[in-house]
């Protein structure tokens, strides 16, 4: 995992970014990859044969009262395209990045 680290790092570095811009950018796009994988784990299927999604997702044992928003967007679970929302999830992600002076990346010859 340190090897992958340090590799995303210098990729980084040598598209000119400096150390704390790297390191920002190396923080969100993993703290998304994790958040993605936590969401795509978080549905634990307790039957998959069952058609109703309450069921099957056994959030019938979740109390009503505890968990009456959650227990509401039952229908908009089923809906979860996960490839979609992590897609999205990148656009925004990257329309958010600076922009690299990919100039130092190239070795002066970006254009």
């Amino acid at each position: 995992m340190l090897k992958l680290t340090e590799h995303i790092l210098e990729v980084r570095g040598r598209a000119g970014f400096d150390d704390a811009t790297t390191l920002t950018i190396y923080r969100a796009f993993a703290a998304w990859i994790l958040g993605c994988l936590l969401v795509d784990k978080r549905q634990t299927v307790d039957n998959p044969e069952e058609p109703d999604l309450m069921l099957r997702l056994g959030l019938y044992r979740m109390p009503a009262a505890e968990y009456p928003r959650l227990r509401a967007l039952v229908p908009r679970l089923a809906e979860y395209d996960d490839e979609q929302e992590m897609i999205a999830g990148l656009d925004c992600l990257l329309s958010r990045m600076p922009e690299a002076p990919l100039d130092s990346f190239y070795g002066g010859s970006a254009g």
